[in-house]
């Protein structure tokens, strides 16, 4: 028992401490401690804090808010894919390796992941208004691991892998969030597109066919000996993919198949 929680110990301390990438060691997000406090933080407020303070109020209403909310997604999201456009040119390529000197491309694709990582933190703020409006079914395991998992990859992803093939993870998530966030304006501003599940259908649709694409693209590059690219990130991708697929695959099923056999008989 000992000699396995050495093991874990010294692949841990490698794992955060050896492992780093130098053009990324002055980041302040990079820090432990930042990650730490930070999710520390989320979980608090979404399981604690804020259904404490929402108990005896009624839910507020955000809508304006969340309209602004959703135009800054989209306007981020597509910003994102505008300045970063050299990246969909790579999503076919079959191994893409991380450049860790300090060059212009190699610092262009640091700070690519860099601003995903931020994204992913802003994605937060989206929780925060399901409590404000006291929607507390929307905060569901996926939904909570899906917004966590996020942050701690891309934080790794700036700290270690700041570049290369964890590029394509940020082309094909920002399309998805700029679509998303487009429904989720259109349900603030009408209501009535939440009836839509032909909409809401395809938005499932598409973030299990990114999961799939990027199980793919990761799982290629493991049975790929003369890529250079990194296989931890590979495996831990890959099984992430995986997971989310079974969460993703498991709520459409629930949502829009075992319903509409129910509602036709």
């Amino acid at each position: 028992m000992a000699l396995v929680l050495k093991k874990i110990y010294t692949g841990y301390h490698w794992l955060i401490y050896e492992n780093t990438d130098p053009r990324a060691e002055n980041y302040i997000e990079t820090s432990v401690s930042f990650l730490v406090g930070f999710i520390f933080l989320y979980h608090s407020v979404i399981r604690y804090i804020g259904p404490k303070l929402m108990k005896e109020r009624k839910p507020f209403n955000i809508t304006n808010i969340l309209m602004i909310y959703n135009v800054l997604q989209i306007l981020v999201n597509v910003w994102f894919m505008i300045k970063h456009s050299y990246i969909f040119r790579k999503i076919h390529h079959e191994c893409i390796p991380i450049d860790f000197s300090t060059n212009e491309q190699s610092l262009l694709e640091l700070s690519a992941v860099r601003h995903f990582f931020w994204l992913k933190m802003f994605d937060c703020l989206e929780t925060v208004f399901f409590v404000l409006r006291k929607s507390f079914r929307q905060v569901s395991f996926l939904h909570l691991y899906h917004h966590s998992g996020m942050v701690i990859a891309l934080w790794l992803a700036t700290r270690s892998y700041g570049g290369g093939h964890s590029l394509i993870i940020g082309a094909l998530n920002t399309i998805v969030h700029a679509v998303m966030f487009f429904y989720y304006l259109l349900t603030s501003i009408d209501p009535s597109w939440k009836k839509s599940i032909a909409f809401k259908r395809s938005l499932t649709q598409m973030q299990i066919v990114q999961f799939l694409y990027i199980i793919f693209s990761f799982g290629r590059i493991l049975i790929t000996p003369e890529c250079p690219y990194p296989k931890l990130p590979c495996y831990l991708v890959t099984c992430q993919g995986f997971f989310m697929i079974t969460l993703f695959a498991d709520f459409y099923w629930k949502t829009y198949i075992s319903t509409s056999k129910k509602e036709r008989k």
